[in-house]
């Protein structure tokens, strides 16, 4: 059975080392349930206060800054995701899916006939954090049935990871890439920046499928669609993220720059959470996100076009 779990002596382990007397816990959706049931526990071990943020979590990116300002703990931990931030008194605690022998073995099964029946012998391996120890082993065994399976390391220095946003590890001149994980999101964003069909080994639902490049081009088409609208408007939101492996202050005002050169008005947002629902009241034609640059694949969804600095770039620029 596939088990992720959250180990709870680390957790102390870690409060006692720093000296913790007030500690953070922040974890995405879906483990915010976990990390409850094992609160007491963790006081009880540690004798420290533990608080849980409810702010959002999308990633290590997303570190709640302004409750740490009001709350000022002795020590955030971040649940979920490997670190990216040096931030001071943060500790970052990635998860990883357990899976039996059986388990392993039958994921083997199914990518190594899937690659074959296409005549692949080699392969870029990427996962995301989850299912990095999944994918080692699964190199390791392919190459018992005469298939490479080739992992690169990442911006961040781990070898195979991929994020939505950091696909470096996908850049290689194998012939096609192999993707550990559950759902597109990240497969998408590996095909656009490499420009290759994706075969996604998704280990929780227990099948292997390609992401077409067919797939890709309908993306693209509502794209050019939203890229279209952006062009006729005339009022522009210059959205700007205030998490801080998303702030970028500079490339904000540059937006504002060309914009103004090109005859529009703009206006600058700060924003935590970048929602449609949020950025409607400001009765604006268009926004431009200086976040997160996946989140203008929510763009064809919007009534109102969210597009990035560099689609920005490609209407109005160089």
């Amino acid at each position: 059975m596939v088990r992720l779990t959250i180990d709870s002596r680390k957790l102390a382990k870690e409060i006692i080392k720093k000296k913790a007397e007030k500690v953070l816990i922040q974890a995405p959706a879906g483990l915010k349930r976990k990390i409850a049931d094992i609160v007491q526990k963790l006081e009880r071990k540690t004798n420290a206060k533990i608080f849980l943020s409810a702010d959002s979590c999308f990633g290590a990116c997303d570190i709640p800054i302004g409750t740490i300002k009001v709350l000022k703990p002795d020590l955030v931990l971040h649940i979920g995701h490997a670190k990216m931030l040096a931030l001071q008194n943060i500790s970052y605690f990635p998860l990883q899916y357990e899976f039996s022998k059986k388990e392993k073995a039958m994921l083997l099964k199914l990518l190594i006939k899937e690659l074959k029946s296409k005549g692949i012998r080699k392969a870029c391996g990427v996962a995301t954090i989850q299912y990095i120890e999944l994918l080692k082993w699964i190199a390791k065994e392919a190459a018992k049935h005469g298939i490479k399976i080739v992992l690169k390391k990442s911006k961040y220095g781990i070898a195979g990871q991929v994020l939505g946003c950091e696909t470096s590890a996908a850049r290689s001149k194998a012939e096609a890439i192999v993707f550990v994980g559950d759902g597109v999101f990240h497969a998408i964003g590996i095909a656009k920046a490499e420009k290759k069909s994706v075969l996604i080994l998704n280990p929780l639902a227990k099948h292997v499928r390609w992401l077409e490049k067919k797939k890709l081009r309908e993306i693209e088409k509502k794209r050019i669609a939203t890229l279209f609208k952006a062009k006729q408007a005339k009022r522009f939101g210059i959205v700007l993220s205030v998490k801080p492996g998303q702030f970028n202050e500079k490339l904000a005002l540059e937006a504002k720059r060309i914009l103004e050169a090109n005859g529009k008005e703009a206006v600058l947002i700060a924003a935590d959470d970048i929602t449609e629902h949020a950025l409607l009241d400001f009765n604006l034609d268009c926004f431009v996100a200086i976040a997160c640059p996946r989140l203008a694949d929510d763009a064809p969804y919007w009534k109102k076009p969210l597009i990035g600095f560099e689609e920005l770039q490609l209407i109005f620029g160089k």
